[in-house]
C-alpha cells in the first residue's frame, strides 16, 4: 500500500502554509528542517523545492497545474527555521494552454526566530528584511502540451552496471539516511589519476518517496559538485561550491521511485563553473534539464 503523502518525510519539510495576501502579494509560511541541511544551512535544492511547492498551492484552482521552469537566484545564505514566501503574479494566463509567470521570494528574519507566523495580521515585511531566494516561476500545463519534438544528440542516462552504492559524504552526510545514492565512481580522482567533473548516478528517497514534479528542484541540486571531483591538488586553495544561480525545465511528470543523473562542468573559469544535467525517470523518460 502507498504511503499518504504527508508521511512521506520530504513532503512534510517542504509544507507551506497560506497567511493570506498583504499588498498584492500571496503569503505563506514554513519552516527549513535541520533534516535537510547541507553543513549547518537548509540545502539549496530543498529551498528550491519548498518555493515551488508553495507556487504549486498559488496555482490551486487556476487553469495552470504543473510547473515548466524555474529560474532560481539564490542571494544569501538560507538559515534553518522559519521563513516566509510572498508570490505574485508576472503574467498570469486563463488558457488552459498558455503559461503562467510568477515571481516568488524567500524571507527570513536577521538572527533567531522562534515560530512560523499563524497569520496575516502578524507579517510585517520590515521584519523580515532578508531576500534568501528569488525565483521566476513559469507554469502551464504538462498534459496538453503539443508540437515538435526532436532530440539531437541526446545524452543517455547513466547504465546501473556501472554505478555502486555510496554513502553521501561530507557536508551531505545529514542527508545520507533520507536518500539511496548510487554512483559512478570511474569519474573520481584515485591515488594514481585525477577526476573528471562529470556525476553519474542514481538518486532515490530512502522512504520511498515516489519521484514527481515538486522534487526535480532538489535533486537538481543534490550533488557532489562535479568541479569537486578533480585532484585534489587543483583544489588546494581551497573551495567553497554554493549555487548561486539554477534553471530547471521541466520535460514530463516523472514515473517511479527513482532518477537517475547526468551532470558535467564544461568549463571552470576564475573558480566559477556551469553544470549542465539531465535527469530521467526509472522508464528512461527525460523529466528534466537543469543548468
Amino acid at each position: 500500500m502507498a504511503k499518504p503523502e504527508s508521511l512521506f518525510q520530504f513532503d512534510e519539510a517542504i509544507q507551506t502554509t497560506f497567511l493570506g495576501t498583504r499588498d498584492g502579494k500571496s503569503v505563506y509560511c514554513g519552516r527549513f528542517s535541520e533534516k535537510w541541511r547541507a553543513g549547518d544551512v537548509p540545502h539549496g535544492g530543498y529551498a528550491a523545492s519548498t518555493m515551488l511547492n508553495a507556487a504549486r498551492h498559488y496555482f490551486e484552482g487556476k487553469p495552470q497545474s504543473d510547473p515548466i521552469a524555474v529560474n532560481a537566484f539564490y542571494l544569501s545564505k538560507t538559515a534553518l527555521g522559519p521563513y516566509i514566501i510572498e508570490i505574485w503574479d508576472i503574467k498570469a494566463s486563463k488558457s488552459e494552454t498558455g503559461y503562467a509567470l510568477i515571481y516568488a521570494t524567500v524571507r527570513q528574519k536577521k538572527g533567531y526566530d522562534p515560530a512560523p507566523l499563524t497569520s496575516i495580521t502578524q507579517y510585517d515585511p520590515i521584519v523580515y528584511p532578508v531576500h534568501c531566494l528569488d525565483a521566476v516561476i513559469t507554469f502551464g500545463n504538462i498534459s496538453t502540451e503539443q508540437g515538435l519534438t526532436y532530440l539531437h544528440e541526446p545524452s543517455i542516462p547513466p547504465v546501473r552496471s556501472t554505478l555502486q552504492l555510496c554513502k553521501l559524504p561530507g557536508g551531505l552526510n545529514t542527508l545520507a539516511q533520507r536518500m539511496v545514492w548510487h554512483v559512478d565512481l570511474s569519474h573520481f580522482p584515485t591515488t594514481s589519476a585525477p577526476g573528471t567533473p562529470v556525476l553519474n548516478h542514481t538518486m532515490a528517497f530512502a522512504d520511498s518517496r515516489p519521484i514527481d514534479l515538486w522534487c526535480l528542484p532538489f535533486l537538481s541540486d543534490m550533488i557532489i559538485p562535479p568541479p569537486a571531483l578533480l585532484d585534489a591538488s587543483m583544489l588546494a586553495t581551497g573551495w567553497w561550491f554554493p549555487t548561486m544561480q539554477m534553471e530547471v525545465q521541466f520535460k514530463r511528470a516523472p514515473r517511479g521511485k527513482e532518477v537517475a543523473c547526468t551532470f558535467k562542468s564544461k568549463y571552470t573559469i576564475n573558480g566559477r563553473y556551469d553544470i549542465d544535467g539531465e535527469l530521467w525517470d526509472e522508464e528512461g523518460r527525460l523529466v528534466a534539464t537543469t543548468r
